[in-house]
Parts: structure tokens; sequence; C-alpha cells
């Protein structure tokens, strides 16, 4: 500005004083020249900036659509690039210039690596190359001053970490073969205070409509991905190939397995084991089996004592066994309905005591018989019973040499069939 310029601008302020004794000079001093200055602006635009926007909600409007039609000229918004690892705030704010304490500040980040340890927010933060917005807490009242900057924190736009989401919102994928998984994702914040939610430690879940074996997955399976199969309701587990839920927990009835501890079956009510089948399947018992209530037939019957188990084509029966067992006793005996024939060769007195038959022994048979000559020295022989025998007697007497009797059940008693 010349010095005529400079006289003729003094001469311009000194009327407008005295014209206006309500005008503080110093105000318009600050006025003129600072308008000057304002001129010397380091805010750049492609055409001049429009001052309309007083009492509006936004403090700037960057459209270009009223001065420019191009698809190229002032179209973009370039925000200052700054190298984080490098910057440091010029101060820790008092809460008067910046009331907010940067929170919200948007820069764009040409640096890889860490921010400084101090005057950076909270400080050795890993940034990378992209935009940064800068994340400040309620500030804290330490010594008398507010402090912003040392509690805040530098937050990217998007998180480039491997394996790590910074959205909040639904994931979905497709993969080849397989129906479109789709995964909600609630983002709380971590222990660094950024939203993250890290994928690193959890395994696939696949899903298809036929087994898994033979499917190309992308990515491949893992150990420890699942697999279900929507038609069966199956699930698999993959530990190096697709196998069967259920053999990993020893289930017999899908997979040939060891059992590696004790089993316990419990039934309430009358509840029933089964095991169907047709005439041509097998139950094989490898091992000792223990039964510790009674064996029943097809009719439920458990038999009686002496009886076999006998399987007659159709079904199983208790039957008694078959004449012909035989054995010698010098003693007294309780003889059961399995024991056929008896010989006894007694020293001294000696009692057969038969059991007490039933309706269902019908046709048992007995044989008792003196193996030896009787001295008539008190080797005595007698055959007993709570039966009668003939339905006349309790007891019989064989104190004859080779003496015998043979007796059948019939109806709760035994009857003599042979004498000799």
């Amino acid at each position: 500005m010349s010095l005529m310029g400079l006289f003729g601008m003094i001469l311009l302020i000194k009327k407008m004083v005295l014209n206006m004794k309500k005008l503080n000079f110093l105000f318009v001093i600050f006025l003129l020249f600072g308008g000057f200055y304002i001129a010397k602006s380091q805010v750049r635009s492609n055409n001049p900036i429009s001052a309309d926007l007083g009492g509006r909600s936004v403090f700037l409007d960057a459209s270009a659509e009223l001065f420019s039609n191009s698809s190229n000229i002032g179209k973009g918004l370039v925000f200052p690039r700054t190298d984080l690892t490098t910057f440091q705030f010029s101060h820790n704010n008092d809460g008067i210039d910046f009331p907010t304490g940067y929170d919200g500040m948007i820069v764009f980040n040409t640096g890889s690596g860490i921010t400084p340890a101090t005057r950076s927010g909270v400080g050795s933060q890993t940034v990378e190359p992209g935009f940064y917005y800068f994340s400040n807490p309620p500030p804290l009242l330490l010594g008398g001053n507010l402090v912003f900057s040392n509690a805040g924190r530098w937050v990217p736009f998007t998180h480039l970490a491997t394996n790590e989401i910074s959205l909040t919102g639904t994931l979905s994928t497709t993969d080849t073969g397989l129906t479109s998984e789709t995964l909600t994702l609630n983002l709380s914040a971590d222990t660094s205070g950024a939203d993250v939610f890290d994928f690193s430690d959890f395994e696939e879940v696949k899903t298809g409509t036929t087994s898994p074996a033979g499917q190309t997955f992308v990515p491949a399976a893992a150990v420890g991905d699942l697999y279900v199969d929507s038609s069966t309701l199956q699930l698999w587990v993959y530990d190096g190939a697709w196998k069967l839920i259920e053999s990993a927990v020893e289930n017999l009835y899908t997979d040939d397995g060891t059992l590696t501890g004790n089993r316990i079956i419990s039934f309430t009510g009358s509840n029933t084991l089964s095991y169907q089948g047709t005439a041509s399947n097998t139950v094989l018992y490898n091992t000792g089996v223990r039964l510790n209530e009674s064996l029943q037939d097809s009719d439920g019957d458990a038999g009686t004592p002496g009886q076999v188990l006998s399987s007659t084509g159709s079904k199983t029966d208790w039957i008694s066994p078959a004449q012909g067992l035989v054995r010698l006793q010098t003693g007294t005996y309780n003889a059961t309905l399995a024991d056929g024939t008896i010989l006894v060769q007694p020293t001294g007195a000696v009692t057969i005591n038969l059991p007490t038959p039933t309706a269902q022994d019908n046709g048992i048979s007995l044989t008792v018989k003196r193996a030896n000559s009787y001295a008539g020295t008190g080797d005595t022989l007698a055959v007993a019973s709570t039966a009668q025998f003939d339905e006349s007697t309790n007891n019989l007497n064989l104190n004859v040499s080779y003496q015998g009797y043979t007796v059948q059940a019939y109806n709760g008693n035994w009857y003599i069939t042979q004498r000799f």
C-alpha cells in the first residue's frame, strides 16, 4: 500500500469517528486491517468463499454445483496431510480455545509406525497411512486445568489389521457349494478402546445339503471346523477328515468303537430295551455276561430250579432237562429235579429228600437206588418229600440190597412208576 493510500485511509477513519461517536476507534482499526490480513488466509478454493451461511446448521458448504459443471474440477475435499508418527499437539488444551479438546479432529496420516509417547494423546499407538480421527473422552481436571490431549487417541476410519473388523453390522459371505452365511456383529470396546471383533480364534461353521465328504470348501476346511447337513441335521467335525460328531462321543449306533469306561443305562417305569431284527440277525457277546435278575423266556416265565432255557425255533421256553443224569451219594442229600438217577451207598442213616413238584414239573422222573447190599447194621436208606408218594405217604424205605424206586411228578405229587 502506498503512502498516499495509507494517508487517505487515515483521513477516512477520522471522518468516520467524527460522524459515529459511539463506534470505538480501535475496533474500526481492527476491522479494516483485519480484513487486509484475512485476504492472506491459507484457505484456498476454486471461487470466492460465500459468507451467507450465518445462522445455519453448517459452517461450510463445499459443494461445487453452483460454480462448476465439470466432472473433475471442485469435486474433491483435500484434508491436511499429517505424519502421526511425529505429530504432537502444541499444548495441553485449557478448554477455552478448543472446548472439545480436539475431539473429532480429522487428518490424513502419511506415516507408518508409532505415535510419539507424549503430546499425541495416549501415545505409542501403531498407525499406518489413511484417515484418522482424534477420539477424546470427557476432559480431566488436573491441577485446576482441563486436560484433553493426554487422554485421547487416534482412531482409524478403517481398521487394516489382519483378521479384525472394526464395523458394526452384518457380515455376509458366500462360499462355493454353500448357502449364504450371515453373521451379526455386536461390537463393544476392547481394552485398547477400539471397536474390534477378532476372528482369528474362531472356527468356521459350514452348511450344505449333503455330507461334507468330497466337497470343496473356500477357504479349505481346518481342524475344528463344523459342518451341518441341513437335509439330515447331522453334525460333522473336521480333524483332518470329516467325521460324524457321534463318533467323537462313542455312539455305537453309528460307528464301531471302544468304550473307555463304565456305562450305565437306567430305566424308569416299564421301559424296555429291545433288540429288533430278523431270524438272520445275531447278537454276539464276546465277553462275560452277568445277570442280576431272573432270565425269562418268550412267555415271560422265569422257570424253576433245574430247568433249562431251550429254543423251540420261533421262541424260547423253560423245560426240564432230559433224563439220564446220575450221581452217587453216601450221605443225606437234597435232590433237585435235574438229578435224574441217584445211586446211594449209605454210611449210617441216610435220607434222600426229593423236592416238591408243581404242575409245571409234570412228567419229571427221579430214580433213587441203593447201590450196595444191606447189612442191617444201621446203614438205613429212606426217600422223603413234603409231597406224597402215591398220595399215601411221605417216606419210602430202601433197606433191601440194591433196592430202588422210580417216581414221576404229576400235579404236585410223586407217583411210583417202578419198584425194583
